[in-house]
């Protein structure tokens, strides 16, 4: 923009008076304390709470939105490389993505899928 008001494309440098009200605060980001401490009180022997733990954890490690997460499926996990291809389709932008990540959660994600497996869920 800067460069067309110096060549006269646009008269007026409309964008300087422009100011954005600030309507909410902005939630502060969460702190590793703060995660350690959600995980500490969720009990990895109750299937629902295990499930939990692990989306908190996936969550926190890759910056994927929870509606994005809600519908990732075992064979987006890809262990051999430790990532996610996240489908376009589950993305809000709908483009694809790979997400790396650390190798201790082949354990808990394919613990989970069984878990999940067992209890007759697909």
């Amino acid at each position: 923009m800067k460069e067309m008001n110096k060549r006269n494309y646009i008269a007026t440098v409309f964008w300087e008076d422009i100011t954005i009200a600030k309507t909410k605060d902005v939630r502060k980001e969460s702190k590793t304390d703060d995660i350690s401490t959600l995980l500490n009180h969720l009990n990895a022997d109750d299937y629902v709470e295990f499930r939990d733990y692990v989306f908190i954890k996936i969550v926190y490690e890759t910056g994927l939105r929870a509606g994005t997460m809600s519908h990732l499926t075992y064979d987006m996990f890809d262990f051999k490389n430790n990532v996610i291809n996240v489908s376009a389709t589950i993305m809000k932008g709908r483009v694809g993505t790979t997400k790396p990540i650390p190798a201790i959660f082949e354990e808990m994600v394919t613990q989970l899928h069984m878990w999940k497996k067992s209890l007759g869920s697909k």
